[in-house]
């Protein structure tokens, strides 16, 4: 009885050993596919920590993340060959649009590089083909907050460039034919601040409309990094695959600013008339009768220099005291208000702007004007009227010893953990740039630090960073967060 029990047992273990032999295979395979997952999250990981302070992903290879430790993973870094689980290798580094991230892995099966296509060909943000055992993955840049801020800040760099540029070129109003982007380079657009938004573009389009306010409209042809911008443009919307961006132009506004363009043209052009009439005095001895003698030796013969843009032509005219009178009609008093305060020894009547003169050399005393060179102090209080004052240097006030406005202000900005930082320009003379870098917030890469230690912002003279020392039950040392884990908040200023 006992041998018979015994048997049974022996079948029994058999049984169980042949079922278990069947089974390890797939059991294997789930374990690598697991492991093999985990190691593309570790890379991909790394790769976007890599790419978050360069403009692509040039170099990121597996060799190089390593060594800058945005891969910290024994298991990847300390292979020779970066073997995979399933005994291929990783090899990875820009795709062929160095704002893609690649990674090819060698499955050594093409069953097995189909299996892990068709896992990340359902991943959101992931790409994937097939070349028989290797299967290649690509993503883009994952941070939309921060790309998509950067491409905001372009964008709208770009629409005042179209506003101030493009817009004053349309004789009378905005255009209704829609321009593409080639259309506004041909306009003699200044883009040189916005070069880096060019590989997003597919195309402005500037529409006029009788309604008050005129679009100007962008579109951005990749959507994973125009759709970040939707937290920073409410006007965006996604359409047809593209992030379409829409800025709205009052055209109360811009009739505005065209009207305040045309008054400089015409104050100018005023000025020149005079300038013309005093030059013909001095020349011949007596005053020109009418604007006609002054065409072609005084000013040129066209239509901007004897007219305004308003079409009223100057009119010169000889008055008693051996004196010339320039007059215009602006047509109305706000235009005719706009010219007055470029005008010397101007008045004003209705839309009547007018001027005498005397015989050159009768002007005031030159110590009744602000001289150029300094020279002439101000005698009172200075009104500008409202006017922007530009070109400054830097300027002093009365009883205050050792500072300037200049070296009063700072400029500050947040910014990402180990990010180049953007230099103010500052004035010749005023150059010892200072700059302190504040930690905001850091974690230890998305986890709270357990034993930490020592907290130091650092500036290495092209980057600013905060690093922490984190002391565990094996080891200590300092920790550097990857720039989405880190913010800071840099301090500029120029010294006296």
């Amino acid at each position: 009885m006992s041998e018979i029990g015994a048997l049974i047992v022996l079948m029994v273990a058999v049984a169980l050993g042949i079922g278990a032999f069947k089974v390890w295979p797939n059991i294997s395979y789930s374990m690598k596919k697991s492991a093999l997952t985990s190691d593309i999250s570790l890379i991909a990981a790394g790769a976007e920590s890599y790419r978050a302070g360069r403009s692509t992903f040039a170099n990121a290879t597996i060799t190089e993340m390593c060594a800058k430790m945005n891969i910290q993973n024994t298991n990847i870094c300390d292979s020779p060959t970066t073997a995979n689980p399933f005994g291929g290798s990783y090899v990875s580094g820009p795709a062929a649009d160095p704002s893609k991230f690649s990674l090819k892995i060698d499955t050594k099966k093409a069953e097995i590089a189909a299996s892990v296509k068709s896992d990340f060909d359902s991943a959101d943000g992931w790409t994937a083909s097939i070349n028989g055992t290797t299967v290649e993955l690509f993503f883009g840049f994952f941070s939309h907050a921060k790309s998509g801020q950067s491409l905001a800040y372009q964008a709208r760099l770009l629409s005042m460039a179209v506003s101030d540029d493009y817009l004053l070129k349309c004789g009378s109003g905005l255009p209704t034919t829609p321009a593409s982007w080639p259309d506004l380079q041909a306009s003699g657009l200044n883009l040189s601040k916005v070069d880096g938004l060019r590989k997003y573009v597919v195309g402005w389009r500037v529409y006029g409309s009788a309604a008050p306010m005129g679009e100007l409209t962008l579109a951005i042809k990749d959507n994973v990094i125009g759709s970040s911008l939707d937290s920073f443009d409410p006007l965006g919307v996604v359409v047809g695959g593209n992030y379409i961006i829409t800025w709205r132009i009052s055209l109360q506004w811009w009739t505005m600013y065209q009207e305040n363009k045309k008054s400089d043209v015409a104050t100018s052009s005023f000025n020149m008339v005079v300038a013309a009439a005093m030059s013909y005095r001095t020349d011949k001895g007596y005053w020109p009768a009418n604007i006609g003698q002054l065409i072609g030796a005084y000013i040129p013969n066209v239509q901007s220099a004897t007219s305004t843009p308003w079409g009223s032509q100057y009119q010169v005219s000889v008055i008693a005291n051996d004196m010339i009178d320039v007059r215009v009609d602006a047509k109305t008093r706000q235009r005719a208000g706009n010219m007055a305060s470029g005008i010397p020894n101007v008045m004003v009547s209705g839309s009547i702007v007018y001027a005498q003169f005397g015989k050159p050399g009768s002007e005031p005393a030159l110590t009744a004007f602000l001289k150029r060179d300094g020279s002439t102090p101000l005698t009172g209080e200075w009104n500008v009227g409202g006017q922007g004052i530009s070109g400054v240097k830097d300027i002093g006030i009365e009883g205050l010893a050792n500072r300037t406005v200049l070296n009063g202000l700072s400029w500050s900005n947040i910014q990402g953990n180990y990010q180049p930082v953007n230099f103010v320009t500052c004035p010749p003379g005023r150059a010892g740039l200072k700059l302190s870098v504040v930690p905001v917030s850091y974690s230890k890469n998305g986890v709270p630090f357990t034993n930490m230690g020592a907290v130091e912002p650092v500036w290495d003279g092209s980057r600013a960073y905060v690093r922490i020392w984190e002391k565990d039950a094996t080891s200590e040392g300092w920790v550097i967060p990857a720039a989405q884990y880190a913010s800071l908040l840099i301090i500029q200023s120029c010294s006296r």
